[in-house]
């Protein structure tokens, strides 16, 4: 419980759930989304020194402590080594944000009612998300206005932001979980397919991934709670995610390229001037040497793009193109964290993961239930064989962290170790 002495227990109810919620609110907003996380940060840091208590009395707290050092101790330990030290040190520091917005969340959204009247509030707002695309793409303009992206429906997020698809793609399980508990069956198969059909005709092959994540980790939890009697449910979904798939494949030309692409890549058919994979294992080479050459902190977080001319083949197209192109980052996780801050951040990941996996596994059965919709979107998030957005950048980094804290914070007061452990 929160000790009597902290000054949490002023905090009023709602300013919780309105600033974890305007989180997701802002997402589609550029960089607003900053304001409430700063502002978490500063109510983090009021209640850390001005509280005269320890944080370390929760087991919600030690969780997301270990978890935070696990991740931003190799960040500080690479910036010796940075290539753009200045550069790096302000993201080292400004990562500081999302330690103190974390604190502020497990201590603001710490019982069940919250978490609650949170996924309520996230579900009917990603509901929200999917009526403005579907919008769009029977009209060719959202709601307010705003045509596809490049072709490409995504809602709310303008026509240049394309993040729709992977943003729902990796929230989709706040949606399905609260409609899987609350809405009547009809309700539940329509957002369903309402979200499956919008990330796949969004053409996005990250987002894709990430939705298969998701899927396939419902499924095999269904598999285990119900065994046998899973299986007529089961097939049934997967007939309606064929179906999405065929429809899609008929009437989207950006879907069926990215499928007929991705299906010749897979063939051996790799040409780094037409498809995004190959460019991208061009990328991955660079950031191969740059973790050969700096094995144990890498090049600085957020240094690839300083280091990439250096460690780059001289034949490199994006170097050969007139003027050349840099790219900013690896699009790949596991070879970002190798290339910038080298075995020490690999090693903080896989800790990192560990903690998170081993007290979701300990925790009693009411905390599991609030903690799995945040567990399953940070699955997601953390799959390795997916092309992802920089995780040291400000947008992947405040969706990581915001889940990871609602994840720690859903641990509750206590742990138990589960019967099956």
């Amino acid at each position: 419980m929160i000790p009597e002495t902290s000054p949490a227990r002023a905090l009023p109810s709602w300013l919780g759930l309105g600033l974890a919620w305007s989180c997701l609110l802002l997402l589609p907003v550029g960089r607003m989304v900053e304001v409430p996380v700063l502002l978490m940060a500063a109510l983090g840091l009021w209640l850390t020194v001005g509280g005269g208590w320890r944080l370390h009395e929760l087991p919600a707290m030690r969780l997301f402590g270990a978890v935070f050092l696990a991740m931003w101790l190799p960040q500080l330990l690479a910036l010796p080594g940075a290539v753009e030290p200045t550069h790096s040190a302000r993201v080292v520091v400004t990562h500081l944000r999302f330690f103190l917005g974390g604190i502020f969340l497990i201590l603001a959204i710490h019982s069940a009612g919250s978490h609650q009247k949170l996924l309520r509030l996230s579900a009917w707002l990603l509901t929200f998300w999917l009526l403005d695309a579907v919008v769009q793409m029977v009209l060719g303009y959202d709601l307010f206005g705003f045509g596809p992206a490049h072709g490409r429906p995504n809602a709310l997020f303008g026509e240049s932001n394309l993040k729709f698809s992977f943003c729902l793609a990796l929230l989709s399980p706040l949606l399905w979980e609260h409609a899987w508990r609350y809405w009547p069956v009809p309700a539940r198969a329509l957002v369903f397919l309402a979200t499956v059909s919008a990330i796949l005709i969004a053409g996005n092959r990250s987002a894709w991934v990430m939705l298969g994540v998701v899927l396939l980790a419902y499924g095999a939890l269904y598999i285990r709670q119900h065994g046998r009697r899973a299986m007529r449910p089961l097939v049934v979904a997967i007939v309606g995610l064929a179906l999405c798939a065929g429809i899609a494949y008929q009437y989207s030309p950006i879907f069926s390229a990215r499928v007929d692409r991705t299906v010749a890549f897979l063939s051996g058919e790799r040409d780094p001037a037409t498809d995004s994979i190959a460019h991208r294992m061009l990328i991955w080479d660079t950031a191969k040497n740059m973790f050969v050459a700096n094995p144990l902190t890498g090049v600085g977080p957020r240094g690839f793009r300083y280091a990439y001319t250096e460690y780059a083949k001289p034949d490199d197209p994006y170097l050969q193109l007139k003027p050349p192109i840099i790219p900013t980052n690896t699009h790949n996780l596991l070879s970002e964290l190798a290339a910038e801050t080298g075995l020490l951040g690999l090693a903080g990941l896989l800790t990192a993961l560990w903690l998170l996996l081993r007290s979701g596994w300990r925790a009693a059965s009411s905390a599991q239930r609030r903690m799995l919709p945040y567990g399953i979107a940070l699955l997601a998030a953390f799959f390795p064989f997916n092309s992802h957005f920089a995780i040291y950048s400000a947008f992947w980094s405040q969706l990581v962290w915001w889940l990871i804290a609602l994840y720690c914070a859903a641990l509750g007061k206590a742990t138990e170790e589960n019967p099956g452990d």
